[in-house]
């Protein structure tokens, strides 16, 4: 077991990048399965856009790997985001 972050980045030194990258897929499904049962139709979120706005909308649909938004006010038609960058706001 690793206590720090440098101790487990040489123990990852061992292992071939291949298989760094079958883990690193792995950590984030299992990061965004979290993350969804967090969610509901209907809930209000926000999340950071690339250009460092917040945009706030509401819960669409709750896809294999994203969830759709609807009713943001960005303006914009909707957007489909990862959930793992989602906020919740129903709980704030």
């Amino acid at each position: 077991m690793c206590d720090t972050e440098e101790e487990l980045i040489e123990a990852m030194k061992q292992f071939p990048r291949k298989d760094i990258y079958r883990m690193a897929k792995k950590v984030v499904t299992e990061l965004d399965h979290e993350a969804k049962i967090m969610f509901s139709i209907g809930d209000r979120v926000k999340f950071k856009s690339k250009r460092g706005m917040y945009i706030t909308g509401t819960v669409d649909k709750i896809n294999a790997k994203t969830i759709s938004l609807r009713d943001c006010d960005d303006g914009g038609p909707g957007w489909r985001i990862q959930p793992g960058i989602l906020i919740n706001l129903e709980g704030a």
